[in-house]
């Protein structure tokens, strides 16, 4: 009976070690390429598909210095492109309203969002003790929910 268990057990663990390590479809490396040309050393990480939502391939490099992930699902279609930036260079409303509704709060990491739709969107990681929490942002430094990103 244990046996079964530890088989089922080996079973699932290699499923979910083969999800995240899955391999990246040729037509969503070549969307990328097209896309930006100039990159040759992105870093590939595969998200499973869930009920939910379908695979994603993340392109993580380097652009000029500044940090950079490109989201493409499994058609190769751009979800977003994220790039990490300085909280200094966050709208002055965004800072305030991370100030004024979360006290004591720090913003840990920032990031400019295009979304599919061409939206420019922040997104603001905040942390207090291990409370983590991200903020999202529209291009005037109104709050937005992350379903508007993803649109």
């Amino acid at each position: 009976m244990f046996s079964k268990y530890l088989l089922i057990i080996c079973l699932l663990f290699a499923f979910t070690v083969n999800a995240q390590q899955g391999e990246v479809p040729a037509k969503v490396k070549s969307s990328f390429a097209q896309a930006y040309p100039k990159v040759k050393n992105a870093k590939w990480n595969v998200i499973a598909e869930t009920e939910v939502y379908g695979a994603e391939y993340h392109a993580l490099f380097n652009a000029g210095g500044q940090k950079t992930t490109v989201v493409l699902d499994d058609e190769g279609q751009i979800l977003e492109t994220k790039a990490e930036i300085k909280s200094s260079k966050l709208p002055a409303s965004v800072k305030t309203f991370i100030t004024s509704n979360f006290p004591g709060f720090q913003i840990f990491q920032a990031f400019k969002i295009t979304g599919k739709s061409g939206g420019k969107f922040f997104e603001a990681r905040i942390k207090l003790s291990e409370a983590e929490v991200d903020l999202y942002f529209n291009n005037e430094g109104a709050q937005v929910d992350k379903s508007e990103v993803d649109s």
